[in-house]
Formats: C-alpha cells, structure tokens, sequence
C-alpha cells in the first residue's frame, strides 16, 4: 500500500523512525541557524610542511631526520592530530610543483621546514626555515616559531634525549662522571653519543650501564642489583621468642643468620610478652646484634591521682596562723609505693601517668578521729569510671599513736582495694597492643665489627 504525503503526515511515527519536520516556523529557523554556523569564521589550524624533492637523496635524508625530531616534539607536547598537522610536500610531484609555484620556492631552499596556519582552504605560511643542515637544531626552531603564535599549546621546544631507569631495589644514585642526575626510579636527561652511568645503592654492590643515544631517543632500562652481604645476631632479654625474618619463619633467640645488607622486618613472639614487629637495619659488610627486650603482656595501669585527707585536733587549733596539735597527715608516695607494690604482685604494671595506657587507678583517703576510708576508681581511657570499690576502718577508741593507727589502716585497705581491683581488671580490661614508641623502646642495635 502506498501513502501520500497527506496520509504520511496523519501516521503517527513508528519505532525507531521520526516523522518529518514539516513545520514551515520550525523549518525556517534550523535555515537560519545553519547560514549562521556556515557563516562563522573557522579557527585556524596551526601545521608544519616538510619540504623536499625527492629526487635529491641528501634532502631525503635531511627532511626524513627533521620529521623524526618533529615527532618527538609532539610527543612531548602531547599535541593530537587535530591540534597541530604534520605534513610531507615532495616537489618532485605535482602536488609539490603546485604548492612550489604558490610559495616561490627554488631548489636552492630545499630542504626547509615550514610552519602555516590553514583557514579552510587557505594557508597562511608564517615562517620558512630555508636549506637547513642540522634537522634537530631547525625542527626545534620550528617549535620555537610556534609558540609565539600558541604559547598554550607548545610547552616543550628543546628535543629531550635521555633515558628511565629502574632498579631492584630502589633507592640508587645515578651518576655520569661526578654529577648525580636522579635517584631509581628516575628520568634523566642527557646528551646523545655513548653515555657511561653509576649506580650507587647503599646497600648493593655499584653497577655501571652504557647508553649509546641518538638525539631524541628515550630508552627505558631495569638493573637487578646485587645486595651486599651482612650478618644479623639476634637475643632475647626475657624468655625465648619465635622470630619470622621478611615473613619467613627463622628459628628461636639467640639466633645468627647471614642476611642481606638493608631493611629487614622483624616479627618476634613467646608466651606472656607482647609480640614485636620491628624494623631493623644490617649494615654492609657488617655483624649486627639486635637485642629485644619483649615487654610482659600485662595490663598497663595508669596512676591517675591521689588525695589523701587527713585531720588535726588540739586547742591551738583554732588560734595559730599555722595549725598544730595532734592529728593525722598521710605522706601521698608513701601510698603511691604501696599501690604501685601492691599492683606488680597482682600482676599489673602501674605506668607512668604521661604514658599510655590501658585504665587508670584514682585514690581517694580520708582520715577522721574515729574511721578511715579509702576509695579506689578505676578509669577507662577517656577518663570516665569505670567501677569504685571502697572500704572503711574504725579507728581504736582509745589510741596514743593516732598517726600509727590511720596510716596502719590506710595501707592494709589499699592492699585489699587493690586486689579487688586487680581481679576485677582481668576480668573488664584486655591489654592493648604496643605503641610504635613502645615498640622502638623493644629494640637495641649494636654493630660489632665487619665480617670476617
């Protein structure tokens, strides 16, 4: 069945197929649109021409060495095609006779170079560099030229020769002569002919590598140094650890084993201390003793504060600047020995206050003339209480060593809190692991002399 353009317009569009547009405003309106894009000026496209006639083998060989240095500049650059054109004109073809009898050119300018600007159809030669006869020096003048005109677009107007160099493992100085140009994995610049470099790694034997560069190569080399030999003594202050050397199982302190010279990861564990993971470094053509001092694991107990209260009695109470009389005044590192002795027999370690910790312990003692109390709060990290236990004595109603008798007190309720803390510690608290500080504090090295 066929449709007139009448009944085509009636159908409503199918899958996949658009009616036409038929509206003469719409219609008129894409005309005017398009005249305008037409109308618009094109931006010009920055290019260069190689220029050569084909029947000389020296231009050929000139203009073939010009275009490989371009190349590079482009690579350089990290110019698309779009961005900037490359083109070959051989005057030996009709083509090249055409653009010759455009630009007045003779043999005598060729080989040449030229840098344009095309517009649609029309070039605008802006510079030509004429019978050259060093192709590097004048394909990096033709960049030069360039960016006068795209300061934006060309970036890079000298060839880079030179080469990257990776070795195993990093970390080698890279030296021509006595100038060190970068350390592995690194770029270097330089200049072409045969080029002679060292490598240097602290803890390898030196190598040397030869390149030989034309002008705009980049060559990529990877080394595999050889490591110096080091031995590594390792002992143990506490009881015998299991030692993993580079995540290979070693054997037991004390142990000496040949090692490479560098870096080592040094993993350390027994029962009841803390594991290690330590970094140690074997020093070339050396004995190295390594002393861990593995730390129990306990839970580290913080002494947060203590307040200990006492009284004074007596008649001149009241009536001296300075209170004097009987009474009972407790001496607060006197307590802090008791706590910190009490805290090692019940297998804690009290740590320094400034250090980390695990909980802390909060001692409160107050003294009056017929009890003594004492309140032990123990504090999770963030200083919050975590539990109090207490205890309360009665003093003796009749005494003569009022002093004797608080202190006597006192002492034997920090045992008991003490204690109690300490079950109810093992049982709440779970020791965390060591700081990297702590860690560090675990290790000594020692160097004992080359080997032999």
């Amino acid at each position: 069945m066929r449709l007139s353009p009448g009944s085509w317009m009636a159908q409503p569009s199918q899958a996949g197929i658009r009616a036409p547009i038929t509206d003469p405003l719409v219609m008129r309106i894409s005309l005017m649109v398009l005249i305008v894009l037409l109308a618009l000026p094109v931006a010009a496209e920055p290019g260069i021409a190689v220029l050569l006639d084909s029947r000389h083998s020296g231009q050929s060989e000139l203009a073939a060495r010009a275009k490989r240095f371009l190349y590079v500049l482009i690579r350089q650059n990290k110019l698309a095609d779009y961005q900037l054109s490359l083109k070959t004109m051989d005057l030996a073809t009709a083509e090249g006779r055409r653009f010759q009898r455009d630009f007045q050119l003779t043999g005598r300018d060729l080989p040449a170079l030229g840098y344009y600007r095309r517009q649609g159809n029309r070039i605008d030669m802006r510079n030509l560099l004429r019978a050259y006869k060093d192709p590097l020096a004048t394909a990096e003048i033709a960049f030069r030229c360039i960016q006068v005109d795209e300061p934006n677009l060309i970036t890079s107007t000298t060839v880079w020769t030179g080469a990257s160099l990776a070795t195993d493992p990093p970390g080698a100085r890279v030296l021509e002569g006595e100038t060190e140009l970068g350390v592995t994995p690194c770029q270097v610049s330089l200049a072409p002919g045969r080029r002679q470099l060292s490598l240097l790694h602290p803890d390898c034997a030196s190598e040397s590598v030869v390149l030989n560069l034309k002008a705009g190569d980049h060559l990529e080399r990877s080394l595999q140094l050889t490591h110096s030999p080091a031995e590594l003594s390792i002992e143990s202050s506490g009881p015998p650890l299991d030692l993993v050397l580079n995540g290979q199982e070693v054997g037991t302190t004390p142990l000496t084993l040949p090692v490479q010279a560098g870096q080592h990861l040094l993993e350390a564990s027994g029962p009841g201390v803390f594991p290690l993971e330590l970094e140690l470094r074997a020093e070339p053509q050396t004995r190295t003793q390594a002393i861990l001092r593995p730390t129990p694991r306990q839970v580290r107990v913080g002494l947060a504060e203590i307040d200990a209260d006492g009284y004074l009695i007596g008649p001149s109470y009241d009536l001296l600047p300075i209170p004097s009389g009987d009474g009972v005044e407790f001496d607060d590192s006197e307590l802090a020995q008791r706590l910190e002795a009490r805290m090692d027999e019940a297998d804690l370690r009290l740590v320094d206050s400034q250090a980390p910790w695990d909980c802390a312990v909060k001692l409160d003692v107050d003294a009056w003339e017929t009890s003594v109390t004492v309140q032990l709060t123990i504090l999770d990290r963030a200083g919050e209480t975590m539990q109090t236990l207490s205890a309360q004595r009665g003093m003796p109603w009749l005494t003569f060593n009022a002093q004797g008798a608080a202190r006597k007190r006192a002492l034997q309720m920090i045992d008991e809190l003490t204690d109690g803390a300490a079950s109810w510690i093992a049982s709440n608290v779970q020791p965390t692991p060591l700081t990297a500080e702590e860690q560090a504090e675990s290790l000594e090295l020692r160097v004992l002399g080359p080997l032999p």
